[in-house]
Protein backbone atom coordinates (compact mmCIF):
# COMPACT_ATOMS: atom_id res chain seq x y z
CA UNK A 1 0.00 0.00 0.00
CA UNK A 2 1.25 3.51 -1.19
CA UNK A 3 1.12 6.50 1.14
CA UNK A 4 -1.84 7.85 -0.92
CA UNK A 5 -4.30 4.64 -0.25
CA UNK A 6 -2.75 4.89 2.83
CA UNK A 7 -4.25 8.28 3.22
CA UNK A 8 -7.35 7.29 1.70
CA UNK A 9 -7.73 4.16 4.00
CA UNK A 10 -7.31 6.18 7.29
CA UNK A 11 -9.91 8.69 5.49
CA UNK A 12 -12.67 5.94 4.71
CA UNK A 13 -11.87 4.04 8.14
CA UNK A 14 -12.57 7.06 10.50
CA UNK A 15 -15.30 8.34 8.26
CA UNK A 16 -17.25 5.14 7.93
CA UNK A 17 -17.11 4.41 12.02
CA UNK A 18 -18.78 7.49 11.94
CA UNK A 19 -21.70 7.47 9.55
CA UNK A 20 -22.55 3.97 10.32
CA UNK A 21 -24.90 2.94 13.13
CA UNK A 22 -23.12 1.64 16.41
CA UNK A 23 -22.07 -2.03 16.97
CA UNK A 24 -20.88 -1.63 13.09
CA UNK A 25 -17.22 -2.90 12.34
CA UNK A 26 -15.38 -1.60 9.77
CA UNK A 27 -11.75 -3.55 10.28
CA UNK A 28 -8.51 -3.29 7.99
CA UNK A 29 -7.15 -6.92 6.56
CA UNK A 30 -3.03 -6.79 6.71
CA UNK A 31 -2.51 -8.78 3.39
CA UNK A 32 -0.51 -6.16 1.80
CA UNK A 33 2.94 -4.85 1.65
CA UNK A 34 6.21 -6.20 0.73
CA UNK A 35 7.84 -9.17 3.16
CA UNK A 36 11.09 -11.78 3.34
CA UNK A 37 10.51 -15.15 2.39
CA UNK A 38 10.20 -16.25 5.75
CA UNK A 39 7.99 -13.50 6.69
CA UNK A 40 5.47 -14.11 3.74
CA UNK A 41 5.29 -17.98 4.34
CA UNK A 42 4.59 -17.56 7.96
CA UNK A 43 1.76 -14.63 7.50
CA UNK A 44 0.90 -18.03 4.60
CA UNK A 45 0.50 -20.50 7.07
CA UNK A 46 -1.54 -18.18 9.55
CA UNK A 47 -3.94 -17.70 7.31
CA UNK A 48 -3.37 -14.87 5.30
CA UNK A 49 -5.09 -14.79 1.43
CA UNK A 50 -3.22 -13.02 -1.65
CA UNK A 51 -6.15 -10.29 -2.92
CA UNK A 52 -8.46 -10.29 -0.04
CA UNK A 53 -9.86 -6.26 0.08
CA UNK A 54 -8.52 -3.73 2.45
CA UNK A 55 -11.35 -3.62 4.10
CA UNK A 56 -14.13 -5.47 5.75
CA UNK A 57 -17.18 -3.92 6.77
CA UNK A 58 -19.29 -6.11 9.41
CA UNK A 59 -22.90 -5.15 10.22
CA UNK A 60 -26.47 -7.35 10.63
CA UNK A 61 -28.10 -8.95 7.66
CA UNK A 62 -31.33 -7.69 7.00
CA UNK A 63 -34.05 -8.00 3.69
CA UNK A 64 -31.34 -9.58 1.55
CA UNK A 65 -28.39 -8.00 2.42
CA UNK A 66 -25.31 -9.81 3.76
CA UNK A 67 -23.71 -8.73 6.74
CA UNK A 68 -20.55 -8.10 4.92
CA UNK A 69 -18.82 -5.69 2.39
CA UNK A 70 -15.77 -5.00 1.01
CA UNK A 71 -13.41 -1.99 -0.43
CA UNK A 72 -10.76 -2.34 -2.29
CA UNK A 73 -8.88 1.07 -1.99
CA UNK A 74 -6.68 1.96 -5.21
CA UNK A 75 -4.94 5.10 -5.66
CA UNK A 76 -5.54 7.36 -9.02
CA UNK A 77 -3.68 4.80 -10.72
CA UNK A 78 -3.96 1.55 -9.34
CA UNK A 79 -5.64 -1.38 -10.58
CA UNK A 80 -6.09 -4.63 -9.43
CA UNK A 81 -3.73 -7.39 -9.56
CA UNK A 82 -4.94 -11.16 -10.93
CA UNK A 83 -5.23 -12.34 -7.39
CA UNK A 84 -7.27 -9.26 -6.45
CA UNK A 85 -9.97 -10.29 -9.34
CA UNK A 86 -10.05 -13.89 -8.08
CA UNK A 87 -10.55 -13.21 -4.60
CA UNK A 88 -12.96 -10.41 -5.67
CA UNK A 89 -14.78 -12.78 -7.99
CA UNK A 90 -14.59 -15.87 -5.35
CA UNK A 91 -16.15 -13.58 -2.60
CA UNK A 92 -18.95 -11.96 -5.11
CA UNK A 93 -19.91 -15.72 -5.65
CA UNK A 94 -20.44 -15.99 -1.85
CA UNK A 95 -22.75 -13.21 -2.00
CA UNK A 96 -20.90 -10.16 -0.29
CA UNK A 97 -20.80 -6.77 -2.16
CA UNK A 98 -17.06 -5.64 -3.37
CA UNK A 99 -15.88 -1.96 -4.82
CA UNK A 100 -12.82 -0.67 -5.96
CA UNK A 101 -12.60 2.63 -4.78
CA UNK A 102 -10.53 5.48 -5.09
CA UNK A 103 -11.69 8.07 -3.42
CA UNK A 104 -14.05 9.21 0.44
CA UNK A 105 -16.86 9.90 -2.34
CA UNK A 106 -16.55 6.23 -3.60
CA UNK A 107 -16.67 5.19 -0.80
CA UNK A 108 -20.03 7.12 0.25
CA UNK A 109 -21.92 5.19 -3.46
CA UNK A 110 -20.69 2.20 -2.80
CA UNK A 111 -22.00 2.27 1.03
CA UNK A 112 -25.54 3.98 -0.36
CA UNK A 113 -25.87 1.67 -3.44
CA UNK A 114 -25.62 -0.80 -0.92
CA UNK A 115 -27.99 0.31 1.58
CA UNK A 116 -26.33 0.59 4.62
CA UNK A 117 -27.66 2.66 6.95
CA UNK A 118 -25.37 5.67 7.21
CA UNK A 119 -26.35 8.26 9.54
CA UNK A 120 -24.82 10.93 7.05
CA UNK A 121 -26.27 13.17 4.82
CA UNK A 122 -26.42 13.03 1.54
CA UNK A 123 -24.14 15.85 0.16
CA UNK A 124 -22.01 15.58 3.03
CA UNK A 125 -18.50 14.30 2.78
Amino acid sequence: MNRQEEALQKTVVEGLRFALPHGWIVAHIPNGGLRNKSEAGRLKAAGVVAGMPDLIILGPPDEGRAGAWFLELKDGRGTCSADQVDIHDRLRDMGPAIAVIRSWDEALIACRRWRLPLRISEGAR
